[in-house]
């Protein structure tokens, strides 16, 4: 840096913003400091900091502050020119040491009569710190850094963590941190003065902590530690005063730099005095010098602790909705504002938007507003954390995360960039968005993280976030949101959208709580003067009075009023008493407004001409606007504007909106709408108009492309605003694609009512201007119209729309494209023959006849079409099909897709000729996207429904997933995975594995907004779930999931399916008005009935009669099961291959068998033969499916047999099917099983049997949770004449009833088969000794339990267990003899004599009396058991009871004794497993030793990308490099060498060589290839992952020159023979790859090899000679000596260089 007019000497200091140079002034060589940037290119903004800094120093006159000389330009940049302050910062003179305390004091006394002088000033310095303080080398100390200084006026000055950042973190004050409703004053100053005296006074940082949010959340909540702490010689009054300084309250710190100043000049004089500092009443002069109207929240306590009770509640419960109402100025925002340190102290998030009059359009503005201060959170927390958040939201968002960045283009800047996202129809992705979204901010509350949403004057609510509202209050799964609301209770009307809004929130019985704010009462006013004048409350109540009934206790007038008060001189310092007071009778006097705007309309006429006439414009711009946007229309500078703005900042008309953490690229805001309204209303009509065009424009050039961003509608609504200003047809044009474009991206943000508003002004537009535009733009306009008007719900208007677009349409594909989204929208409205019948006219011209309706005829030729083009093809091969070129039969395929439901709801059957027709064209011509829509309806439904072909059926199923994958269809999963979960999956796989299918399509729906198959999934797995024999209570927790979904999208027929299973169930428990019905008192039977004729999915209908048939069947009501069955048969051609018609044939089947043997001769016969085709189906199902229908074919086999009267044959199959449905885990299944064999068992007269598999059944019905049918079981006991015997023989050990006539035997007998069984089914020993322990304790009734196991050593300690302490403590190899707590003579005695021992009382049996252990502890009860082993003891287990005597007994002996066996071998067991783990995790370890050894080895051999293709594909194909350099190195004279040198030296050189040359070119990223003799040879360029820069083979030959040549002169010293080399580089195509079997190699061949290898035997010794290929790679980066063309044995002459040296 140099300048004609300064001598730069050198920089003395810097901080973020600037740096500090010292110099000397040329003209009179006056020493100056220059103060410039540290950026070249400086914002207007950082040139506004240096004019504000200048502004601010030129009012200043100080001993203790910088003084500035001038603002000027240096280079084109301005500088700031000042005194010469000598010294270094406060900063660099703390690292000298601890400084002594009258040094300290005379500095604090300096810095604070800097800071007193700034704030008589009204200055606020902000940034108080150590390097912002310059100490000379007397102590004396100036003040610099100013950059962030502000001058003060009427507006509330509010700090954001933006600026706190920029700011020294260890000394901001609390306010500063921008996270409390607190505005900051002069008492900032004081704050940061007491931290930069503890760093003095302690030598560190008032809070260690380096992480930004950490710091922040310190100064907001940590206290500060003691001084003495870390100084023990600071008196107590100093400490105090730094306390008292650092207090979080601003009222309780010093009040005015005056009282601090003056503690301080007493310390320092007592000090002088008397050599100390005694203590003395802190503040006695300490007073507010500054007029500051307290910012604390009045009269709200009682509506704080209501919002805050809402809030504890949404932490656990679901999301509630909080509405908070009053007029303007009332204090609405503020009151949310305070509220914030609720959520803060809870760790939740507080986020916030606000609605704006004029700024409809914008879909979810306020709400992204809110949600971009999220992620700005976010982003400014540590790694750890921001990568936490990340995780989160990715998992929520799943593969659409590209939704929510173009709506929220920051969230890139956390979660990265996200794939696109595929097109959808309509519904698909209006639905999908409403996900995506309602999951991305799922994904912020969380129990640990609640999060508050507080949106801003709701009475501007727009129509996409009032649906967005209504949508997530009524979701009752979303959990930890509280959504605060708040709006001018003045402004809406009973019609008006909110309070609609509202009413529709209560009908769903959504949590609402309204507080209304009133205006605060003349006590609380009382108080607001009180606080900010410092007087007491009674001295108060004159003036506030008087402020009361001039502003009727509004809150915002109140501040207004004070401020106007004090202007005028009614309050003022005494000069007496240096306190505040006030003059009634001035206070009277004064003139203030009757009203807040009238009162802002003044203070607006006080601003400059100029400065009137920018916010006129500005107004025009919004309630919110950039500096940047309003220059274009003032024609002033930015600086120059942005000093106009601060003048209406100060007057408290506009708000800098930076300082208030708001997102967005504007900088300044109106501080009242109302104030934008009137400054608007200045304007006349034509010249708004005006300014908005210019405003558009102006947008337009700034941005550029705004189609993709929501600056669309901000400019498009200022063009429209002044559409009659325009006549230029281009611009008319233009305006006409940005309503397009603004419509279509309102659309996709679910925006309906504003895209229809978009698409309507863009057609009037064109009809008013009469525009001649392109057929593709009235295309355009008519189909973004009628799609608009659909979602709008103008249903009746669409279809006009569609066929205007059609007549605009170029030609039959693009017809065809219009016509897919006309077919789609058919579809939605249920109009499946328009839909179809559009189809077939378009797919017609394209050369594509189908159908007009089903002929089974046609299916047949279709079929043999399908047969003859398979040839021998397998269906799995079809993925490889080549891809179809023609585009007309591309597009057709598209149109038959899009048709295909409307088909199928037209006749299934119909379906299924097109799907054939489009399986046919694949076939024929090859794959395309939309194909696989052919081969699942011809696969799953056809092949594996209709004809039965399961095994093709499944196949054709994979091959449809499998081509959603290829063509990424992800917008067909949802469909795919639940038809072929449906028709395909079931006959060949578990109904386990189907439910993947439909869980995988409930997913993807939910994912990509398919409705429709999320709830037909949901649907299936609730029935699958019933079939298959799932606990009830499991299965209706899954459907209150599923309900809630279905209730949310308002799908009927879903949530009535769904109810067939829930009323089964709850039939089958009992809870029914009776056994035949259905009903209870929330549920009508025969008006669901009646419903489901109306079902169009006719198959889930079927779901309530299957269900229905299996209810009454259980129920033994066999006459009203068949009738419900003769109506099931109705459905079965409506549920061709579902795994449900398999249900119904079963129960059928089961009922048949039940009506048999009473029926007459010709139901005999009839229902004979019906019953054994049922059995034969079904046999044949379990062939492929015996997970599915083994169970079901032994139980239907087993009741033909009865039926026949083979009791033998029906007991095998019974006893089969018990056996199958325990392997398959089919509950409902074991308790059918048992009950067959129970009234099989009872009718031979086996009746102890028979009361075993009654138990049984009655214990697996209870279990499955059919309380009813289990009830009905205990019934039977007692009708089946059971002795005591059999009907003891037949209890099991868990029946809960008649506990109390059982026996003590009984008990025990229970307890052991129940302990036994748990003891048995652990393995790993902790589980094993956790339940182990328990058991024993618990039966013998024992304080205590310690284990103890033989080794080959002793016994060992193996665990201790408690009733105090149940976790067992697990000791490892603890020897007995290391054992205290235990009486260790008991247990010798055990181990010696094999035998169990039981002491009544320890102490007073003479044989023990004498151990330590039971002396020390006076024990009572013990007893001790061996576990035996082959007649060995191999443990002992010892308890005991110190609370009584004679705790232990024989009884419990011997049940201890009956475990003792089962224990004994689970424990050896236990440790088997756990030896075996701890075998298994070594060798494990061995083996992934060996594995890194292998790999290790392996890429020594081969490239990195070789060695991982030969491990993981067992071969390694070669590859062409098209350039690769390659390099030679050969010993000279090597023969002679060989001669001079022993084998053994050779060898050994060589091998050193060799090791330096593998060391050098690896650092060089160049590959060994091999060794051949004394020929080294590398090749670079063969990484496939990195690019390679031929100078890197250059350097590395380089380094083995220079490895060579050291080598050489060390040997020649000793010498020795010494060795020279010769290195040759050629650059060319090569081809690499592996060759051998064994020893194999990676070589490289080619011309460029032996060019290569030619350069280096042409070359000289120590010298590098490249071709000249390699020259012209490398010749800019190193010198080069021509050698010419040289010739070169089989190559001609070849041109030359040696290389010399790097340049």
């Amino acid at each position: 840096m140099s300048d004609l007019r300064f001598n730069i000497l050198n920089k003395v200091r810097e901080n973020s913003r600037y740096i500090v140079y010292k110099a000397n002034r040329v003209l009179d060589s006056k020493p100056v400091t220059i103060q410039t940037f540290r950026s070249a290119y400086p914002t207007f903004r950082d040139l506004n900091h240096m004019k504000q800094e200048f502004s601010i120093l030129s009012k200043l006159s100080h001993p203790n502050i910088v003084q500035p000389i001038g603002l000027e330009h240096l280079e084109n940049l301005p500088i700031l020119v000042n005194e010469d302050v000598t010294g270094e910062t406060l900063a660099e003179y703390l690292k000298r040491g601890k400084l002594d305390i009258i040094d300290f004091l005379k500095i604090a006394m300096g810095i604070t009569r800097a800071v007193l002088y700034l704030h008589s000033k009204n200055i606020i310095h902000k940034n108080i710190n150590p390097t912002n303080i310059i100490v000379d080398s007397h102590g004396e100390i100036k003040v610099w850094g100013f950059d962030f200084a502000i001058e003060r006026g009427r507006d509330l000055n509010y700090s954001n963590v933006g600026e706190a950042l920029e700011l020294g973190l260890h000394y901001i004050s609390p306010e500063q941190t921008g996270r409390m409703n607190r505005p900051i004053d002069h008492r900032t100053d004081l704050y940061s003065i007491g931290a930069v005296l503890f760093e003095m006074i302690t030598g560190r940082p008032l809070f260690k902590l380096n992480d930004p949010v950490e710091l922040m959340h310190a100064h907001l909540a940590l206290l500060p530690e003691s001084p003495k702490k870390y100084r023990k010689d600071i008196p107590d009054v100093l400490e105090k005063v730094i306390l008292k300084l650092l207090k979080k309250n601003t009222e309780e710190r010093y009040q005015g730099c005056s009282g601090l100043l003056n503690d301080l000049q007493q310390c320092l004089d007592r000090l002088l005095d008397i050599n100390e500092i005694t203590d003395f009443t802190l503040g006695t002069q300490d007073h507010l010098d500054q007029f500051q109207i307290s910012s604390k929240i009045y009269g709200r306590d009682l509506e704080l602790s209501q919002l805050n009770e809402i809030f504890q509640r949404t932490k656990s419960q679901k999301a509630e909705l909080a509405l908070v109402s009053g007029y303007s100025g009332v204090g609405k925002s503020s009151f949310v504002r305070e509220f914030q340190k609720y959520i803060d102290l809870e760790g939740g998030f507080f986020i916030s938007g606000k609605f704006e009059q004029y700024k409809k359009n914008p879909p979810l503005s306020s709400l992204l507003l809110a949600l971009n201060d999220l992620v700005d959170q976010i982003l400014i927390r540590g790694d750890e954390q921001r990568e936490y958040w990340k995780s989160s939201i990715l998992h929520a968002v799943g593969n659409s995360g590209k939704l929510i960045i173009d709506i929220m283009p920051d969230l890139e800047l956390l979660i990265g960039p996200q794939p696109e996202v595929p097109q959808l129809p309509m519904n698909e992705s209006k639905n999908r968005f409403n996900q995506v979204f309602n999951n991305f901010i799922r994904s912020f509350a969380s129990q640990d993280h609640p999060m508050c949403i507080f949106l801003d004057d709701l009475q501007w609510l727009d129509s996409t976030t009032r649906r967005w509202l209504e949508t997530t209050l009524q979701d009752h799964s979303l959990r930890h949101l509280l959504i605060i609301c708040a709006y001018r209770e003045n402004e809406v009307s009973p019609s008006h959208p909110l309070m609609l809004m509202l009413d529709r929130l209560k009908a769903h019985n959504t949590i609402s709580t309204l507080i209304e704010l009133k205006p605060l009462d003349q006590n609380s006013v009382a108080e607001i003067v009180s606080d900010s004048l410092s007087i007491p409350l009674d001295k108060s109540s004159e003036l506030a009075q008087i402020i009361f009934r001039k502003t009727l206790g509004n809150p915002f007038f109140i501040r207004q009023c004070l401020l106007t008060l004090y202007e005028s001189g009614a309050i003022y310092l005494s000069n007496n008493s240096h306190y505040w007071t006030y003059s009634a009778e001035k206070a009277h006097r004064v003139k203030i407004s009757d009203n807040v705007i009238d009162l802002m309309a003044e203070l607006f006429f006080r601003l400059p001409a100029e400065v009137q006439v920018t916010l006129k414009y500005a107004s025009c711009i919004g309630n919110t606007f950039s500096i940047e946007i309003l220059s274009g229309l003032v024609d002033i500078s930015e600086e120059e504007l942005d000093m106009q703005l601060k003048l209406a900042e100060k007057l408290c008309i506009i708000e800098n909106i930076k300082t208030k953490e708001r997102s967005g690229d504007d900088d300044y805001g109106f501080q009242h709408d109302k104030i934008q309204q009137a400054a608007l209303g200045m304007l006349p009509d034509q010249e708004k108009k005006a300014v908005r065009y210019a405003i558009a424009k102006s947008i337009s050039a700034k941005l550029g492309n705004i189609e993709n961003s929501d600056h669309i509608y901000t400019v498009t609504d200022h063009f429209n605003f002044a559409q009659s200003l325009i006549d230029d047809e281009k611009i008319l044009r233009k305006l006409v694609s940005l309503n397009i474009a603004a419509s279509v991206r309102a659309k996709y943000a679910n925006a309906y009512e504003s895209a229809l508003s978009y698409i309507k002004t863009a057609m009037d537009l064109v009809e008013l201007k009469n525009l001649n535009l392109p057929k593709h733009v009235f295309r355009n306009l008519n189909l973004q119209r009628a799609e608009s008007e659909h979602l709008v719900g103008n249903n009746t208007v669409v279809e006009a729309f569609f066929d205007e677009a059609l007549l605009h349409t170029d030609d039959v594909v693009d017809k065809a494209k219009v016509t897919i989204r006309k077919i789609q929208f058919f579809n939605n409205i249920r109009n499946f023959d328009a839909a179809y019948k559009a189809c077939r006219e378009v797919t017609s011209e394209l050369g594509v006849k189908i159908p007009a309706t089903f002929s089974p005829p046609s299916l047949a030729i279709e079929f043999v079409k399908y047969k003859s083009l398979m040839g021998n093809r397998q269906v799995e091969d079809l993925i490889n099909l080549p891809e179809m070129q023609d585009q007309k039969l591309k597009t057709a395929m598209l149109l038959m897709a899009a048709a295909g439901q409307s088909a199928f709801q037209i006749r299934p059957e119909l379906c299924v000729l097109v799907c054939a027709i489009m399986v046919n064209l694949c076939l024929k011509h090859g794959n395309t996207d939309g194909g696989f829509i052919g081969f699942l309806g011809f696969g799953p439904v056809f092949h594996s429904g209709i004809l039965g072909f399961r095994t093709t059926g499944y196949k054709i199923g994979q091959l449809t997933l499998a081509l959603i994958e290829k063509y990424h269809s992800y917008g067909a999963r949802a469909e795919a995975n639940f038809v072929t979960g449906y028709f395909a999956i079931p006959w060949r796989k578990s109904a386990l594995e189907m439910e993947t299918y439909w869980q995988n399509a409930y997913d993807s729906g939910l994912e990509v907004g398919d409705l429709f198959h999320a709830s037909c999934a949901s649907c299936a797995m609730v029935q699958s779930y019933f079939m298959r024999g799932v606990q009830f209570d499991s299965i209706l927790d899954s459907s209150a999931a599923y309900l809630d979904f279905l209730n949310r999208i308002q799908l009927e027929e879903a949530v009535l399916t769904i109810a067939a299973v829930n009323q089964a169930i709850k039939n089958l428990k009992g809870q029914t008005v009776n056994n035949l019905s259905f009903s209870d008192q929330s549920f009508d039977e025969e008006h669901y009935i009646q419903q489901l004729s109306g079902f169009n999915s006719r198959h889930f209908a079927h779901f309530y009669y299957i269900n229905k048939m299996q209810s009454l069947y259980l129920w033994e009501q066999y006459d009203e099961a068949y009738k419900i069955s003769l109506q099931s048969d109705q459905y079965l051609k409506d549920s061709p291959g579902m795994l449900h018609t398999a249900e119904h044939y079963f129960y059928k089947g089961l009922i048949l068998a039940a009506l048999l043997p009473k029926a007459n001769a010709t139901n005999k016969l009839k229902w004979g033969r019906a019953l054994r085709g049922i059995v034969s189906k079904f046999r044949k199902f379990s062939l492929h499916s015996p997970s599915n229908f083994l169970h079901k074919y032994e139980l239907l086999a087993g009741e033909l047999e009865r039926v026949k009267g083979s009791v033998d044959g029906a007991q095998k199959h019974y006893y089969q099917a018990l056996e199958a449905a325990e392997n398959y885990e089919y509950l409902q299944m074991q308790a059918l099983a048992n009950r067959r064999l129970f009234e099989l068992h009872l009718t031979g007269e086996k009746k102890k049997i028979a009361a075993i598999h009654l138990s049984d059944s009655e214990y697996a019905y209870d279990l499955l949770g059919a309380k009813g049918i289990a009830d009905l079981m205990a019934s039977k006991r007692s009708s089946s004449n059971f002795s005591q015997k059999e009907f003891r023989f037949g209890q099991r050990a868990d029946d809960k009833g008649n506990v109390q006539k059982f026996s003590n035997q009984d008990l025990d007998l229970k307890s052991v088969m129940k302990s036994s069984e748990a003891i048995s089914k652990e393995i790993r020993l902790k589980d094993l000794l956790t339940i182990l322990m328990r058991i024993i304790i618990e039966n013998a009734g024992a304080q205590r339990m310690v284990l103890l196991l033989k080794n080959e050593e002793g016994f060992n300690v193996q665990s201790e267990s408690s009733t105090k302490f149940p976790e067992p403590k697990l000791f490892e190899n603890l020897p007995l003899k290391q054992f205290d707590s235990i009486a260790k003579e008991v247990v010798m005695y055990v181990a010696k004599t094999s035998k169990s021992l039981i002491l009544e009382n320890a102490t007073q049996d003479l044989r023990f009396a004498k151990d330590t252990y039971i002396q020390h502890e006076r024990m009572k009860s013990i007893m001790s058991v061996p576990l035996m082993k082959h007649n060995e003891v191999t443990g002992i287990i010892y308890l005991e009871n110190n609370l009584i005597e004679g705790a232990f007994t024989e009884e419990r002996l011997n049940l201890i004794n009956i475990l003792s066996s089962q224990m004994a071998i689970s424990l050896e067991n236990a440790l088997l497993y756990q030896n075996m783990e701890d075998k298994i995790h070594l060798r494990t370890k061995q083996l992934n030793e060996e594995k890194e050894k292998a790999d290790h080895l392996l890429l020594n051999i081969l490239p990195p990308e070789i060695a991982y293709e030969l491990k993981n594909h067992g071969t390694s194909k070669a590859r062409h490099f098209s350039n690769v350099s390659v390099m030679f190195t050969d010993i000279v004279n090597f023969s002679g060498l060989c001669e001079k040198l022993s084998a053994e030296e050779l060898v050994a050189e060589l091998n050193y060589f060799y090791c330096e040359f593998d060391r050098i070119v690896e650092k060089y990223g160049v590959e060994k290839i091999k060794t051949v003799g004394d020929s080294y040879m590398c090749a670079g360029g063969l990484n496939l992952q990195k690019e390679f820069d031929a100078s890197n083979i250059i350097l590395a030959a380089f380094e083995i020159k220079d490895f060579i040549h050291a080598h050489e002169q060390s040997k020649i010293s000793e010498g020795k023979p010494a060795i020279s080399m010769r290195i040759g580089i050629h650059t060319g195509p090569v081809i690499a790859g592996i060759v051998g079997l064994k020893k194999f190699a990676y070589d490289i061949w080619g011309d460029t090899v032996n060019i290569a290898s030619r350069m280096e035997t042409a070359g000289d010794a120590s010298k590098i000679n490249i071709s000249g290929h390699t020259y012209e790679l490398i010749k800019g980066k190193f010198a080069c000596s021509p050698r010419g063309k040289i010739e070169v044995k089989n190559k001609g002459l070849v041109e030359m260089y040696f290389v010399e040296s790097k340049i």
